[in-house]
């Protein structure tokens, strides 16, 4: 054993290390063709293809068409060099196949690979001598590594490899040619595949140092050609112009066939513009694919906007908005407006803006204002106006005690010459000032005092500098709401060599409030001092349609400072106007406002009655609501009795009769007639009126009496005729008889029906009155709806013509229902129904002792056998088979199918009863007949060693699931 697990040991190291080439066979059961496929324009894919062009791109698919078992095999493409030239090479759908990545068909130098054996392709010849010189001239040859080790499967489900090629001209009417040759590359280090380069020379007889190297069997497939049947056409197809016009100028011209999909040169640029899209001169859109005409396209720009900011800076803004910034847009290449506005800094000087507007817009811009900084000159003077000193300050600098010209008082010593105030310090400077001086010229201040009243300016306080020895400039009265300046205490006259002190002295005003438009309220003024409490009660006055709303004004608590008038405000009332019908309805209902003319609706109409109002209407509105009412009046019309040949006792033959319109029409006695029965009154002369009725017509009524023959009287027959609902339908038909004759009543029995004996009236007498009515019943027959299931024998019944229910669907143990013996209608005939059920025995299938789920090892092969019972005729076994990890072989007769593990993963196996087109049988429930097993894959790294082994020595197995496991 340990002899045994050494061994194996060191065969892993040899395979880790070693290629599998040299068990390497390959299986020439097989044969590989060639397909030329074409891009589909419209459908968007690579479609096979009959006629080609020169410089049309194909594309050469190679397929295996059955299993392919392959070692380190190389497949040796060759093509007609005079039609074809490649391009590319594509992997299939193979993951197996390998690629060079150093695959280059404009390589010069060709790669040299010696074999394991010592030799190199100097020393080698394709000895087979399957490729004659002749071929080797014309032909161009790829070769292209199937397999990097040995032992793999391929199933032909589609191609393993694809070259990309473009037809050269000056072919037409060749046709176009691949085929493929196997060989088998020499055992090499390098395992991991490879791609050779085409034959360059055309002298090819010899070939060496232009291939890999290779080896291989004696017993290799002649070669044989796969033409496919694809013809060059070199015919020019008709051609039409597609130009890019850009602003009036050509841009682009490109020709194309109908249909080409037409390529969209880049977007054109365009100073100042976004590019929107080539329209056609009509506006519409450019189309995808080139029509049966030239197409002219222009292209479409949008304008760029752009904007100028104006910016003041901060602390500056412009007046028009109060604020920093003014912003105008505009499109490229529009001439912007003239922007004359100046912004406005305190302190500072606006010079400019800090850059030139341009002519046109071009570009998003913000100018930024430029100032300088404004000195300002405060000047000291004093008494007599002579300049003590000048000073330069910048907007809100302060001007301080110090600043004051030496000798000089500051406090209470200077004044503006704007306004005479004595100026505080610090003074800010905010313009240029000049500061008069007081003190030093025996100047005194006069100070006047409005006390609670103000002078012109606002102010309450007024000092006046006056020299010694001048008359005092006394100010402009002060005034004082609610009273007379009267005058200054004491009285201003020459300044004496101090400073003075005057108090304003005022005397109170008498004012009167005055009260107006009071309506029907007399109500007196009120006189008192300004400023007096208002003690008087203020009565509310009144107005006739009128709501007192208040006065204009609020009454003052105290006497105002002047005489005022204070309104009465009034809203005038609404009032309704309500007219009613006779029977309580509403015409109408209006709401006027006091004195508005009223308007009132036209009065009810109606045949047979006269309408008035109840009062008279007002012209304009009152001061109340008012209710009208439509007073109704009906009419009197005649009725007319007319006795028709008869006449009353007094000889009379016509009968007149007053009646109100809505009341009860009352017939006279009844006229007379030998040997006739007066039947009634009749409106229409043909037909009996039970009721008179109502007096209901302006032209007022006739009425002519109806007689009845004595010897012919009317007698009804009804039939009563049953529906499948077992409901009856009448029809009635009028007959003629002698008064005290006995008749009776005719009638027909229709098939399937019978007569009611019980229920019908079938004859009777004749009376005077024509009130005899005989009555015919007519009934549906029933009959008997029985079911006959395995023997027993269910009945419903129906009558007849009733719609007969679907009988449930009958079940017996083993057996599938087929239906019923025969057909039967919808609704119930006319007699008994009797239905046998029909059955047919159930079709199974089962995998034989199914485990529903198994696991078997790499390169295991499992067989499972299907039973069936009771196969219909036609039908067979099918497997499906949905998963991966296995590769599957059915028997012929679909009674067994092989699973053979051939990497890891999962399957569900199912066998189904399938019909002569492979559609599935359902059994009676709906479902399909079928059974399902799962089969899992052990395909770890242990178990493919070990498979590789048991291939080796012959010892892989079938697996029988003879026995069910659990």
């Amino acid at each position: 054993m340990k002899n045994f697990t050494a061994l194996m040991l060191a065969l892993l190291m040899i395979l880790s290390v070693a290629s599998f080439g040299a068990f390497a066979q390959t299986n020439y059961n097989y044969t590989i063709s060639t397909e030329f496929y074409g891009y589909d324009e419209v459908g968007g894919d690579w479609t096979p293809i009959t006629t080609v062009a020169a410089g049309d791109a194909v594309k050469m698919r190679a397929s295996i068409s059955t299993n392919f078992n392959s070692g380190p095999a190389t497949l040796l493409l060759a093509y007609d060099k005079s039609v074809l030239s490649p391009t590319g090479l594509s992997e299939g759908v193979s993951t197996q196949l390998k690629l060079n990545d150093a695959f280059d068909f404009a390589a010069e130098n060709f790669r040299m690979i010696n074999c394991a054996d010592g030799t190199n392709v100097a020393n080698k010849q394709l000895g087979h001598g399957n490729i004659t010189a002749e071929q080797m001239a014309q032909y161009g040859f790829l070769a292209i590594s199937i397999q990097t080790y040995s032992c793999v499967m391929y199933d032909g489900s589609d191609w393993i490899f694809e070259v990309d090629m473009t037809v050269l001209g000056g072919s037409k009417g060749k046709s176009l040619e691949c085929f493929v040759i196997p060989e088998t590359v020499c055992t090499i280090e390098n395992t991991e595949g490879f791609v050779s380069f085409p034959y360059a020379e055309d002298d090819a007889t010899d070939l060496s140092g232009l291939l890999t190297a290779y080896l291989w069997y004696e017993n290799a497939p002649a070669l044989e050609s796969k033409k496919a049947e694809v013809t060059v056409d070199n015919t020019p197809p008709v051609e039409y112009t597609v130009t890019w016009n850009v602003d009036g100028a050509k841009y682009w011209v490109e020709k194309y066939s109908a249909g080409d999909a037409i390529v969209v040169p880049e977007a054109p640029e365009k100073e100042g513009h976004v590019f929107a899209g080539w329209k056609t001169a009509d506006g519409e859109d450019a189309p995808a694919a080139m029509p049966e005409c030239d197409v002219e396209l222009f292209a479409q720009y949008e304008a760029e906007k752009y904007t100028f900011v104006f910016d003041a800076t901060q602390g500056g803004k412009f007046e028009s908005n109060g604020q920093r910034t003014v912003s105008f847009v505009y499109e490229y290449g529009e001439t912007p407006e003239i922007f004359d506005e100046i912004p406005v800094y305190p302190g500072m000087e606006f010079i400019g803006w800090d850059m030139e507007i341009p002519d046109i817009a071009t570009e998003d811009i913000t100018f930024t204002a430029e100032y300088v900084e404004v000195e300002y000159i405060v000047t000291f003077v004093d008494h007599l106006g002579n300049v003590l000193d000048e000073i330069f300050y910048l907007y809100g600098d302060e001007v301080y005690e110090s600043d004051v010209p030496e000798g000089y008082k500051a406090e209470n010593a200077w004044y503006t010459d704007y306004n005479g105030n004595i100026v505080t310090f610090p003074y800010t400077v905010t313009e240029d000032v000049v500061l008069h001086a007081v003190s030093e010229a025996n100047v005194y201040n006069a100070t006047f005092d409005a006390g609670e009243g103000m002078f012109a300016d606002g102010s309450s306080v007024k000092v006046i500098p006056t020299v010694y020895g001048e008359e005092i400039a006394i100010p402009e009265p002060p005034v004082r709401e609610g009273y007379v300046f009267v005058m200054w205490d004491p009285e201003p006259g020459i300044i004496d060599m101090e400073d003075v002190y005057f108090e304003a002295i005022y005397e109170v005003n008498e004012t009167t409030i005055s009260f107006a438009d009071t309506g029907d309220t007399i109500i007196d003024p009120i006189t008192g001092d300004y400023g007096s409490p208002v003690t008087a009660e203020i009565p509310t006055p009144e107005k006739k349609g009128y709501t007192f709303a208040g006065w204009n004004a609020q009454i003052p608590a105290t006497m105002p400072a002047e005489d005022m008038t204070i309104t009465a405000l009034w809203t005038k009332n609404t009032y309704s106007v309500t007219f009613v019908d006779y029977d309580g309805s509403i015409i109408s209902s209006t709401t006027y406002l006091y004195e508005e003319e009223i308007t009132a609706p036209a009065l009810p109409t109606e045949d047979g009655y006269t309408y008035k109002w109840d009062k008279e209407v007002p012209a304009k509105m009152t001061d109340e609501n008012i209710t009208i009412t439509a007073v109704r009046t009906a009419n009197e019309y005649d009725v007319v009795f007319d006795a028709n040949t008869g006449a009353w006792a007094d000889g009379s033959s016509v009968k007149s009769v007053p009646v109100e319109f809505g009341s009860a029409i009352i017939a006279p006695e009844s006229p007379a007639k030998e040997n006739w029965l007066f039947a009634g009154w009749s409106l229409d002369g043909v037909n009996v009126t039970e009721s008179l009725g109502m007096m209901d017509s302006i032209n007022g009524k006739k009425f002519v009496a109806l007689w009845i023959d004595l010897s012919q009287i009317t007698y009804e027959v009804e039939t009563y005729t049953m529906d499948v609902s077992g409901e009856y339908q009448v029809s009635s038909v009028n007959y003629q008889g002698k008064i005290g004759e006995t008749v009776t009543a005719p009638y027909t029995v229709p098939y399937g029906f019978s007569l009611n004996s019980e229920k019908s009236e079938l004859s009777g007498v004749v009376t005077a009155d024509g009130s005899l009515v005989l009555k015919v019943y007519i009934d549906r027959n029933k009959y008997a709806f029985t079911t006959v299931v395995d023997g027993i024998s269910t009945s419903e019944y129906y009558i007849f013509g009733a719609e007969i229910a679907e009988p449930e669907v009958p079940s017996k143990a083993g057996y599938v229902f087929a239906g019923w013996d025969k057909a039967f209608p919808s609704a119930m005939p006319a007699e008994d129904i009797t239905v046998t059920a029909v059955f047919k025995i159930a079709t199974t299938i089962k995998i034989k002792n199914n485990p529903v789920s198994r696991t078997i090892n790499y390169g295991e092969t499992l067989r499972l056998t299907a039973e069936v019972e009771n196969l219909p005729e036609g039908a067979s076994i099918k497997w499906f088979v949905d998963g991966s990890g296995f590769s599957v072989n059915t028997s012929a007769d679909g009674m067994t199918c092989e699973l053979k593990s051939t990497g890891k993963g999962t399957v569900t196996v199912s066998a189904k009863v399938v019909d002569a087109n492979g559609n599935v049988l359902s059994d009676a429930s709906g479902n399909e007949i079928s059974d399902t097993q799962t089969v899992k894959s052990n395909a770890g790294i242990w178990q493919k060693i070990v498979s590789f082994f048991k291939n080796l020595f012959r010892m892989n197995r079938t697996i029988v699931q003879v026995f069910k496991i659990w």
